[in-house]
């Protein structure tokens, strides 16, 4: 996840350069393969939790109208028993502008599939899945404007309309 939350700082370092030859106030749209390619550097997740073992992997990244979706591959192997499939991630996005950090928020297991397309009852299944994104991706900033940006104030950033973007004044 630390290569992730470095892949973003990148990705809105390279937004703030571009904006930076104007001065005022700006929104852009970041491409969805460069939030594909910064996601996925952080995959396979591969944690031991009490009483099991999870791997998540394979994400492909999409937005809702407000939310980012994760399409991610599971393997579980829980008290002996082992199940994978594939689950459906979503999370909302928000900056502090107090500690000047971005978040992934609201994290939530959407759907998950067994291997044969049928759906997986909440459970202990959800629960493991849940522990992993909470323990591993909730509270974590996955950026925190640097020191030579403090010239740049990030203004906001949203998924609306199916997309990305970040608004930034200098």
């Amino acid at each position: 996840m630390k290569r992730f939350f470095l892949l973003m700082i990148s990705l809105i370092t390279v937004i703030l350069l571009v904006v930076s030859c104007e001065k005022g106030e700006k929104t852009v749209r970041v491409p969805l393969f460069l939030v594909n390619k910064a996601v996925a550097k952080e995959f396979p997740v591969d944690k031991n939790l009490v009483l099991a073992r999870a791997l998540l992997e394979n994400p492909k990244v999409s937005f809702s109208d407000e939310r980012l979706i994760m399409d991610l591959d599971y393997k579980i192997s829980l008290a002996g028993n082992k199940s994978e499939g594939k689950t459906k991630v979503s999370s909302a996005v928000s900056y502090d502008s107090a500690t000047r950090e971005v978040y992934l928020t609201n994290l939530s297991v959407d759907e998950i599939r067994n291997k044969d397309g049928s759906l997986v009852e909440k459970g202990r299944i959800y629960d493991v899945i849940n522990e992993l994104l909470a323990n591993y991706l909730a509270k974590k900033p996955v950026y925190e404007m640097e020191e030579k940006y403090k010239d740049y104030e990030i203004l906001g950033i949203k998924i609306e309309k199916g997309s990305l973007y970040v608004t930034v004044k200098n």
